[in-house]
């Protein structure tokens, strides 16, 4: 199961096992104040899906801050936008 990856300045994508993984580099360096944003879309179930973004983005990333290479002293903070929540976003919608 390979995937796929595009780069473009502060966005990547990456296709494997059924997911469109975006991730972009926002904030502001100069400040201390950076992000990054994961939008994934998916054709599979609400529970296969968030099983794969943990496995294969979250944990991924964990491991790198916790590491002596990694970026340890960095917070990791997560929030999860429901796929309706993007959607009424969208469509002008909230």
């Amino acid at each position: 199961m390979g995937a796929i990856c595009e780069n473009e300045k502060n966005l990547m994508k990456i296709c494997v096992n059924g997911l469109e993984i975006f991730m972009e580099l926002s904030g502001n360096q100069m400040l201390g104040h950076v992000f990054i944003d994961i939008l994934v879309k998916s054709s599979k179930t609400e529970i296969q899906t968030i099983q794969l973004i943990h496995d294969h983005v979250l944990s991924p990333i964990e491991d790198l801050c916790n590491s002596p290479q990694g970026c340890q002293g960095v917070t990791l903070m997560k929030g999860v936008l429901r796929p309706r929540t993007v959607q009424n976003k969208a469509s002008g919608i909230g």
